[in-house]
């Protein structure tokens, strides 16, 4: 029982009638009532007080709480104000403060109390009640949140936001308008919003702001706005009318975007797309040209547009004439003005042709010029001009030109873009013309490579060992290079057994090819995804060549879309039935159907986390997994009630998310120490996850998961954080259903003020149809992505609404096919048809339900797509990142050439240095062999460089007049000298028929023979190499010409021929040793072969020699040039003594150069790069420089400019200039003459081809040079 107070005074005079007992009422009252000592002492507390507190009895609050400023109070402080207050004053009402339970959580009391005194005036103790007010404190708190939530939402929204009254002044803005227009909060507030339009938009404004007021709201808008500094901005305006109760006007409530740069970027978009539809149309290019330059003159009101194609003159050179013109009203045409045509550049202007060659446009105003420049412009009235380059391909095909002939005009950097696309445009459809047939044989060549290009490759025999890999395969293995070599492919491959992979073999050796996806195994057993095309190459046995991606980041993003996108179509189907039906129990038990698929779960449960009567959490039930009858257990679970009460046991693994609010995962429940809290009859659980559902920062429910084939873990609850929240979400609306009536008024009205500022970015567009399919529901969100309003749109049939022409006829059959027979319209992707004509690609999916009367109603809910559409152009963009690496390849292959050829030309200059000392037979046989070696490194450089170009399609083959009989004769030469060593024949035979005249590549011919013919020496031992060539039948003013070489070597096994073509093989890997080489000679034959059009087969016996057999197909030549000069004479034949002057940065390259000069009798001068030889020539005479090209300081490029322009001494200047360059790369030697130099000599060089070209530059000196 509780404590009672001290008896009051006696002498009361006696009731009339009997009164309730007191202590009921004490002991039943429903809120706590005390009396204390001033020192903070209880003296009495009824049981609802105890409760309150924690305490099982009034007996134990009042003997435990000794201090109640300590144990009662959560801020001490507050009782001593408290106190000093009843000092004062005798009873305090509702004094409201933050109290402790008996377990340390706090709860909001509200206390009135009063003090009985003594006859003296002093306090004899203090009476009072206590409620918990915690419920009412939270609502209060949430009220607050909202209101400081929207008024956040308003201040930092990105979007420009601006409220004006009836007269047009404004009443408040956002941080967005004041940065987007440039003005300060008070240089706008109590401004008309008149003050801040261009001029030419006031009398618009005040049009229609009254048309604004009446209809209550506006949509898109435009307008142009005027800046702070000046400038103005389009924007587009969407608005509403904020009215009182009695539908008075209050304020706007208006949003604007910039559009500006969007729509001057459409209308260039626009214009060039105009114009590459009319460029990529069948007429001839000179009617589309025509239209080019007139739609050009009409999108840009230029004065003139037209068009100059280049020719070059013998005499003259490059010049230019006017093909095409379009122009405007009153100005005089210039087509056919004779001095536009062949027009040389250099009388046009001279700065013109450097300009445009450098691929730049060419924008000037007549003041930019004088002269006579100036003169021709104002004879055709022009005051600017604009002309950008033309380039098909690589050829300066010629130009496009804009004159404005009224005032000068500035063109903006989106214009020029824009008329370059359309140069650009007009150069591929100028190359396209003549030469389609090619280009698309040269995309289908690119495209099958792209096909099998990827990021490991690796070759394996038809038994499925691994013969070789490049290095990206090993580090995406994790196996080294070496231990690849000889491993199954199973050893590998974790998905596939050693029979099923025999099967693939034997379909991809019938197929072909075939392009596939696994799992592959590392060295350290790690698993990551492939991806794997394969093709089959008949050769030697038969070989699979593969090409391997990893696969692993692209598989989880797609299972993380996957998965992300099923659980936001869960949530969008649940929150639709809430949405549309109400129906809490469907919506729930939706929710945990969706979470329990969501993690491959085989149970779940749904439960709301509520406080008791006591502030301790517990839970009610929302849904349970149904589960089929168990035959373990003989019943299935109890039927959870419509209203199932309140429960939850914190000791239990179910109950202990609610009593901590954190996440509980338990992967070996039965091991476990706390019993999972199962009803009757559940099946065993052996995993269990289960994870607090928030709403904010407050616990508003539990949801849990079990018997998950593998467990669960943190990155799966990571995973469900938005389906969690979205629970979180229908579990508050619920709750906001139920609070008191003056709460949910409250949080109505901060909700309306909330939508009102939304409404317009919601992004899902719901639509209602009746059974005729007639709109009967359009929201805000439809508006936006549809643009008819809500009148507008209601009422009206769906197929003439949104749904485009050629989808209406399926689209009406579905939805009565939906209406007639309940076939459900699946969701999935669309292309909508908006107001305006345009198509929205949107997300819909359908819903069917009756009203109370038993109509049937259809609701679209639609999603837009233009963010998805925007990250699948960016995969595209990505693909055109990879294309890019082939590129990376060559260069570094080219540095490579000139970093082994540097220390190579090193090398071979010491070893003939030594060739020219005394030397016994032992060192002469050491020499030839460095020797020898050199040239087979020089080779293989040689031949990886080709390899390299052909596989990046950068090897051009030539069509040059050649005479065959002489390229043959070259061959024979060149190997006269080893097939004698060798004791071997050699002959050549070319069959009369085949004409002296061809058109061709005499040099890549000349390669594939010497290949041919180098192999038929290396591998015969006796007997002799038989070359011939004759014709076959062929087309008129062509020859197809059948060239074989024959030898009597060791022949070629029947089951190495047909990887015999493969780089970097050779027929036996055991000849390797005794013959050497690279395996790359027959590999480059046959692409070069095949690149000239022609094909490339062998015929051999084992033992007794083999036939290589190519064809190539050849134009017949016109003529030939006069006959080649002999050989040129030796530095010897010229003077006795030479000066050269000698730049090479490398030190060994530089003295072995200058000693085989020096023993030729000649005085070198060496310097270290190319500003110290420039130094060099000023001080001092030479006669010829030797010039290496890669130098630092100063690269010999860069200083041949400096001789030639005279910095060395104007008599100086003609000096003769030899370049030595390690890269010997197609073109460099067009560059080193471009730059000045006279001839070249690619390192590693030899004595005689130092000489030769050393007497050939001084032969034009003369004697006495």
């Amino acid at each position: 029982m509780p404590s009672r107070p001290p008896s009051p005074p006696q002498g009361n005079p006696p009731s009339p009638e009997p009164l309730p007992n007191p202590h009921d009422i004490l002991e039943k009252a429903p809120i706590g009532i005390f009396t204390s000592t001033p020192d903070g002492r209880f003296l009495s507390a009824n049981p609802a007080m105890a409760r309150m507190y924690g305490y099982d009895s009034p007996h134990e609050l009042v003997t435990a709480a000794t201090d109640i400023s300590a144990q009662i109070y959560g801020d001490p402080t507050v009782r001593a104000a408290f106190l000093h207050r009843l000092a004062t004053e005798d009873s305090v009402l509702g004094f409201e403060s933050l109290h402790k339970r008996k377990d340390g959580t706090t709860f909001w009391t509200a206390e009135s109390v009063h003090v009985v005194r003594d006859t003296s005036g002093g306090i004899r103790y203090i009476q009072g009640f206590v409620a918990d007010i915690s419920a009412r404190k939270q609502t209060e708190q949430s009220m607050r949140e909202n209101e400081e939530c929207f008024r956040r939402m308003f201040l930092h929204a990105p979007a420009p936001y601006q409220s004006l009254d009836e007269a047009g002044n404004f009443l408040d803005v956002n941080q967005a308008f004041l940065d987007t227009l440039g003005y300060s909060r008070q240089e706008v507030i109590g401004k008309n919003f008149r003050e801040f339009l261009h001029p030419d938009w006031i009398g618009h404004f005040t049009a229609n702001f009254p048309r604004f007021k009446a209809l209550g709201e506006m949509l898109d808008v435009e307008i142009e706005m005027r800046k702070k500094d000046g400038s103005t901005i389009l924007v587009v305006l969407h608005g509403k009318i904020q009215r009182d109760d009695q539908g008075r006007f209050q304020r706007t409530l208006c949003v604007f975007q910039d559009i500006s740069e969007r729509r001057r970027v459409e209308n260039a978009l626009y214009s060039a797309a105009e114009c590459a539809t009319i460029l990529s149309a069948s007429p001839p290019l000179d009617e589309r040209l025509a239209q080019v330059v007139t739609v050009l003159q009409r999108i840009t009101g230029i004065s003139r547009a037209y068009i100059f194609r280049n020719e070059e003159d013998p005499v003259a050179g490059l010049c230019m004439t006017q093909t095409h013109e379009a122009c405007a009203g009153g100005i005089e045409p210039q087509l056919g003005n004779p001095l536009l045509c062949r027009l040389p550049y250099a009388e046009a202007s001279p700065s013109l042709r450097a300009v445009l060659a450098l691929r730049q446009a060419y924008a000037r105003t007549l003041d930019d010029f004088e002269g006579p420049e100036r003169e021709v412009l104002e004879s055709q009235g022009i005051q600017s001009l604009l002309i950008l380059p033309v380039f098909a391909g690589d050829v300066f095909w010629g130009f496009l030109g804009l004159d404005d002939c009224l005032k000068p005009r500035r063109w903006r950097r989106d214009e020029i873009s824009m008329l370059e696309m359309v140069a650009n445009a007009i150069g591929m459809a100028a190359s396209r013309e003549g030469y389609e047939a090619a280009v698309l044989e040269r995309e289908k060549y690119l495209a099958t490579i792209l096909q099998t290009t990827a990021d490991g490759f690796f070759v394996i025999d038809v038994s499925g060992r691994i013969l070789e890999a490049n290095e990206a395969f090993a580090a995406m293995s994790g196996h080294g290079i070496a231990d690849l070599a000889g491993m199954h492919i199973t050893d590998i491959d974790v998905v596939e057994t050693p029979a099923i992979t025999e099967k693939r073999i034997e379909r991809i050796m019938r197929n072909g090819s075939e392009f596939f996806e696994t799992r592959h195994q590392r060295k350290d057993r790690s698993i990551y995804d492939a991806e794997l095309s394969v093709t089959f190459m008949d050769a030697d046995g038969g070989r699979l060549v593969c090409f391997c991606r990893d696969i692993t980041a692209r598989k989880a993003a797609e299972e993380e879309l996957r998965r992300s996108t099923s659980m936001l179509e869960m949530i969008r189907a649940v929150q639709s039935t809430f949405i549309v039906s109400g129906d809490l129990r469907k919506t729930f038990n939706g929710l945990l159907e969706a979470l329990v698929a969501l993690t491959d779960s085989d149970f779940g449960f749904l439960d709301e986390v509520l406080p008791d009567a006591t502030g301790q959490s517990c839970t009610r039930r929302l849904a349970l997994s149904t589960l089929a009858s168990d035959p373990g257990h003989g019943k299935s679970p109890p039927h959870l009630p419509e209203d199932a009460p309140a429960s939850g046991n914190p000791h239990t693994l179910a109950g202990l998310p609610a009593a901590t609010g954190k996440a509980v995962i338990v992967n070996d429940v039965p091991s476990g120490p706390r019993p999972v809290g199962l009803p009757p009859g559940h099946p065993p659980i052996r995993t269990f996850m289960g994870l607090p559902l928030r709403f904010g920062n407050r616990l508003v429910g539990v949801a849990g998961v079990a018997n998950r084939a593998g467990g669960y873990d943190r990155k799966i609850a990571r995973f469900l954080a938005p389906f969690l929240s979205a629970c979180a979400g229908v579990i508050h609306a619920v709750r906001l259903q139920e609070a008191e009536r003056e709460a949910v008024m409250a949080l109505q009205e901060s909700e309306l003020r909330f939508r009102k500022l939304l409404d317009d970015v919601d992004m899902v567009a719901v639509q209602g149809y009746d059974a005729g399919r007639r709109v009967v529901f359009w929201n805000r969100a439809s508006q936006r992505v549809y643009g008819y309003t809500e009148s507008e749109a209601r009422g009206r049939l769906l197929e003439d609404l949104i749904i485009p022409e050629g989808m209406r006829e399926d689209v009406v059959r579905a939805v009565a096919d939906w209406v007639e027979r309940g076939v459900p319209i699946p969701p999935g992707a669309l292309d909508l048809k908006h107001k305006d004509g345009g198509m929205v690609p949107v997300y819909s999916s359908h819903v069917m339900q009756k009203t109370l009367s038993g109509r049937k109603e259809m609701y679209c809910i639609d999603v837009e797509m233009t963010e998805i559409r925007e990250a699948q152009r960016q995969l595209v963009k990505a693909k055109e990142a990879a294309e890019e690496a082939s590129e990376a390849k060559s260069r570094f292959l080219a540095n490579m050439s000139h970093e082994i050829r540097t220390p190579l030309n090193g090398i071979m200059g010491m070893m003939q240095l030594l060739e020219s000392t005394s030397l016994d037979s032992e060192q002469e046989e050491y020499i030839a062999s460095a020797m020898q070696s050199c040239r087979r490194l020089t080779e293989l450089v040689g031949d990886i460089l080709d390899l390299s170009r052909i596989e990046a399609g950068r090897l051009e083959i030539k069509n040059e007049a050649f005479d065959l009989r002489a390229a043959a004769r070259s061959v024979e030469e060149l190997f006269r000298l080893p097939a004698r060593h060798k004791k071997l024949g050699l002959r050549v035979r070319i069959d009369p028929a085949i004409p002296d005249g061809l058109m061709g590549d005499s040099p890549r011919l000349q390669q594939i023979l010497n290949n041919l013919v180098g192999n038929a020496i290396k591998f015969s031992a006796s007997g002799e190499i038989v070359i011939e060539a004759c014709p076959l039948p062929s087309p008129p003013g062509t020859i197809r010409i059948l060239f074989s070489v024959t030898d009597s070597g060791i022949g070629i096994a029947a089951d190495m021929i047909e990887r015999l073509f493969a780089p970097f093989t050779q027929a036996d890997e055991r000849y390797t040793r005794k013959y050497q080489g690279a395996g790359l000679g027959l590999s480059i034959c046959k692409q070069l072969v095949e690149l000239m059009g022609g094909s490339i087969a062998v015929e051999t016996t084992l033992g007794a020699g083999s036939t290589f057999y190519f064809s190539i197909p050849f134009r017949l030549a016109p003529g030939l040039p006069g006959p080649v000069p002999g050989p040129r004479p030796s530095i010897g034949a010229h003077r006795n003594t030479c000066r050269i002057l000698l730049a090479e940065d490398d030190k060994v390259n530089r003295m072995a150069i200058a000693r085989t000069l020096e023993k030729e009798g000649h005085a070198v001068c060496g310097v270290e790069n190319g500003q110290q030889a420039v130094q060099a020539l000023a001080k001092k005479d030479f006669d010829m420089i030797l010039m290496d090209v890669q130098m630092p300081v100063m690269d010999g490029v860069t200083a041949t400019r400096h001789i030639r322009r005279g910095d060395a001494g104007r008599d100086k200047a003609g000096i003769p200039i030899i370049a030595l360059t390690a890269y010997a790369m197609d073109g460099d030697r067009e560059r080193f003459l471009a730059a000045g130099m006279d001839d070249y000599v690619a390192k590693p060089m030899d004595r005689k081809t130092l000489n030769l070209v050393i007497g050939k530059a001084l032969s034009g000196l003369g004697g006495d040079s």
